[in-house]
């Protein structure tokens, strides 16, 4: 794990996209679903 604002930085950005990837692929299963 990098150490510092930049590393920091990236781990917000990359969390940040997996949890819109999560959300996407929980809406799109759940519009499935209905």
């Amino acid at each position: 794990r990098i150490h510092g604002g930049l590393g920091i930085m990236l781990d917000d950005i990359v969390a940040g996209i997996m949890a819109g990837i999560a959300l996407f692929l929980v809406a799109k299963y759940a519009g499935w679903m209905s």
